[in-house]
């Protein structure tokens, strides 16, 4: 029975998982190591679900709970390709809904990465400083591509004279500044 369902709803249940990824990529916090494919990946899950970035808007916790806007969004993604696949079934009126639908979600799904900090470019600085013989920090900005561009910064460290760098913290910026390395100083072996 279960078998049989899932195969009659195999495009409901594809919308449903990657809603959750979107949900995943979403709330997973931004990483040095990957931020370019991060942020291309959350483009193209504001692509798909356009309508559902404000989300979190009408259901206030959902950013403080990232398990249950994953599952949420994976519910309505569930929801959704029912109403797809249902629409589609009914002849060339609910044919036009469907692509008329998707269409519009795309292009607000679109204006919202041009409008947002989603998508970021290459590293335009990078700057390493050792405040020790085996401590040191490197800050690495990216720029954000869209109607209001600004930079994303990571700050990553070492213990073992640039080896291994660990991430420590990243931030936003509201313009593409230089990073700050000349600001670094050591406050002890361990703090910076």
């Amino acid at each position: 029975m279960i078998k049989s369902w899932v195969k009659k709803h195999i495009v409901a249940i594809a919308i449903a998982v990657l809603s959750a990824l979107l949900g995943v990529v979403y709330w997973l916090p931004a990483q040095a190591s990957w931020f370019i494919g991060q942020r291309l990946a959350k483009a193209l899950g504001f692509l798909a679900h356009g309508a559902l970035i404000f989300l979190p808007v009408f259901i206030p916790r959902l950013d403080e709970l990232p398990g249950l806007g994953v599952a949420v969004l994976a519910l309505l993604g569930l929801m959704i390709g029912l109403a797809i696949e249902f629409l589609w079934k009914h002849g060339w009126p609910g044919k036009a809904t469907v692509i008329l639908s998707v269409l519009l979600n795309a292009a607000f799904g679109l204006f919202f990465v041009l409008a947002t900090d989603v998508l970021v470019g290459r590293p335009y600085a990078e700057c390493e400083r050792m405040v020790s013989q085996t401590n040191g920090v490197r800050i690495v900005a990216y720029p954000e591509i869209g109607f209001l561009p600004g930079g994303h910064f990571f700050f990553l460290a070492t213990r073992d004279s640039g080896e291994s760098w660990q991430q420590i913290m990243d931030f936003r910026h509201d313009d593409p500044v230089d990073p700050p390395c000349e600001n670094i100083r050591s406050r002890g072996a361990d703090q910076y």
